[in-house]
């Protein structure tokens, strides 16, 4: 019987030792790498040979086993472990990120802080007021102009910070765009090595470590889709579009825009990408979405508080008799828009009836913006029930009383800023023309002759509040120099002939111990005149902060709830694929006494052999 030889009992035997060296080389191999980033512990997978089957001498039928043999050598992984923690982890690197960038903008703006713009803000206000108690005294004078200085240099330092931090943004996206591109061609390697291993040489395990250790990485950049092909290849995916597909991979191309903001975007196959998670759409999300913001509400706070204090300053009367000047710099506009424009005229009283105007007659005046009307009753309402209903239409067109009772029409973000081109006004039965303002034959507000250089100034404001308006927070060289042209005196209106109406050249100078334009500067402070004339300077500010504070502080709680998770996935991985030492040592010690017992079988049975060759048949020689 074959299956009896003592051969065939070797040939166990000696399979046995394989197979358990085997078992001790894996062990070796989860030991030696058992801090090795990345890695999965391996085991071996053992199974027995095909028995032989041989007749005994009774003429049955037995089967002998032949030993054992090493089926594979296996990774161990969970596929589904691995999908939650790619999924996780690009909510936590998305939020890791734009918490930590955030953070740096609150410490930008450093408030509440002695040099902070809200407290310089306050001080601003606090000279104002001095002034007002003061108005002769040219210290008061000097120290507004200081503080009005340094307000305007803060807002252009955390301005022009929030500026280049949003070019490091721009940076950071490049350099993470190329990492990328270096991870998705060592992908597509990986890929054509495992393929081919695969199809050679069994489960390539190390291969394997490496590319997931890769698609983690990956993950916690932009938000990848990974699909597993028979071949053993992957598919990686942003969105629909394949980045990895077998050997090839497909690189993002980096383009500079051409808005001229030198910003950059990537693109795959002339298309822009949009990037929905990870740490590329947190960069994306900051520098187009979030820095913008509160760089657009420090334009949007900086072109209304020049406007608003200008408006009032030129109005009134310097110390020297000056009239007209601005208190800021006004802005320099190229474009053909009107932001704001405002009636010749003001009313003696903002409360009395409009039918008080000699212009005006007792009836009922109609109004329509954008094709909806208004109707005012000139014998039962005033120029204040006229502002009310214009703001209650929320029509992009923010009404208000100007310095001397003059209707003032301001246009919102709504309408993009800009009256002349979103905005149209009717006068359909003259109550504005009554009130100084121009219309043309259609009875439309005639934009146009707001538009010619020639008209005076200050009847209205060309431009819209476009980018880096909190660059162009400046006192006006003349004020600068001579602080005795600050117009602390609002003068005197008289309605000379008795029309109802206060024209400019109806107001006269009190003198320089006047303090009532200085008071109606100071009354900003508390007046609503931002957000469709729902928040005052200090308050829009505070909120902006507050705001600031509310996205940094969701941002933190959002990336701390995603790390508990994604160290939960962590934990449940690492008990999955993680090399125990303790583990790894009981079974080196199985695998040893295995292979001394396989060893002894060997001897044995070549104790057995030298018998059978040496010592058979010589009985009697």
């Amino acid at each position: 019987m074959p299956g009896l030889s003592i051969f065939g009992s070797l040939n166990t035997a000696i399979l046995g030792t394989y197979a358990q060296k085997a078992g001790m080389s894996v062990v070796s191999h989860n030991v030696s790498n058992a801090n090795t980033d990345g890695y999965s512990r391996q085991r071996v997978d053992l199974e027995t040979t095909l028995p032989l089957t041989v007749p005994t001498i009774g003429g049955t039928m037995v089967q002998f086993g032949t030993g054992v043999q090493l089926k594979r050598i296996e990774r161990i992984r969970d596929a589904f472990l691995d999908r939650q923690y790619r999924h996780i982890n690009q909510y936590l690197n998305k939020w890791q990120n734009t918490f930590e960038n955030l953070h740096m903008v609150e410490e930008l703006f450093n408030e509440p802080s002695d040099n902070g713009i809200r407290n310089l803000l306050d001080r601003f206000w606090q000279a104002v007021e001095e002034l007002s108690n003061s108005p002769s005294d040219e210290a008061a004078r000097a120290q507004l102009v200081e503080t009005a200085k340094e307000l305007g240099v803060s807002l252009k330092n955390v301005y022009s910070e929030l500026q280049g931090f949003r070019k490091q943004v721009d940076n950071e996206i490049v350099n993470i765009t190329d990492k990328i591109n270096t991870i998705t061609a060592q992908l597509a390697n990986l890929n054509g090595k495992i393929r081919v291993s695969s199809l050679s040489s069994g489960q390539p395990n190390d291969l394997l470590d490496k590319r997931d250790k890769l698609l983690d990485e990956l993950s916690g950049l932009i938000d990848i889709n990974v699909k597993e092909k028979n071949n053993g290849e992957v598919k990686v995916l942003l969105g629909a579009q394949g980045i990895v597909v077998g050997n090839t991979s497909v690189p993002f191309e980096i383009r500079e825009r051409s808005d001229g903001s030198t910003f950059h975007d990537i693109y795959l196959f002339n298309n822009r990408v949009q990037v929905n998670n990870g740490k590329l759409n947190s960069l994306f999300s900051l520098r187009d979405d979030i820095l913008k913001k509160y760089t657009n509400k420090l334009d949007e706070f900086s072109f209304e508080f020049i406007d608003r204090v200008n408006e009032i300053h030129e109005s009134g009367f310097g110390a020297n008799g000056a009239h007209g000047v601005d208190f800021f710099k006004p802005f320099e506009v190229k474009d053909d828009t009107v932001y704001k424009i405002m009636g010749k005229y003001g009313v003696v009283s903002s409360s009395a009836l409009l039918s008080n105007v000699s212009s005006i007659d007792e009836k009922t005046y109609r109004i329509s913006i954008n094709d909806t009307d208004i109707s005012v009753n000139a014998s039962k309402e005033s120029l204040q029930d006229l502002i009310d209903k214009i703001n209650a239409l929320k029509s992009g067109v923010e009404a208000s009383l100007g310095p001397d009772n003059q209707l003032a029409l301001r246009a919102t973000a709504s309408v993009s800023y800009d009256l002349a081109s979103n905005v149209t006004i009717n006068d359909k039965d003259g109550l504005l023309q009554s009130l100084g303002f121009t219309v043309d034959s259609h009875n439309m507000l005639d934009y146009s002759t707001y538009l010619d250089e020639s008209k005076d100034e200050h009847d209205y404001m060309l431009g819209t509040p476009k980018e880096g308006a909190a660059l162009k927070v400046d006192v006006n060289g003349l004020v600068e120099n001579n602080p005795l042209y600050i117009a602390a005196d609002a003068g005197k209106s008289t309605d000379t002939n008795g029309d109802g109406l206060i024209s400019d050249d109806e107001k006269e100078a009190l003198g320089p111990g006047s303090n009532s334009n200085a008071l109606k500067i100071a009354a900003l402070k508390t007046q609503h005149v931002l957000h469709n004339c729902s928040m005052s300077f200090n308050d829009f500010f505070t909120g902006l902060i507050s705001e600031l504070g509310t996205d940094s502080e969701t941002a933190k709680n959002l990336w701390h709830n995603n790390e508990i998770m994604i160290k939960q996935v962590t934990n449940e991985r690492e008990k999955v694929k993680g090399v125990s030492i303790d583990e790894e040592m009981s079974k080196m010690v199985l695998y040893q006494h295995a292979f001394n017992a396989s060893a002894r079988v060997v001897t044995a049975i070549d104790e057995m052999l030298d018998k059978v060759v040496n010592g058979l048949g010589i009985v009697g020689r």
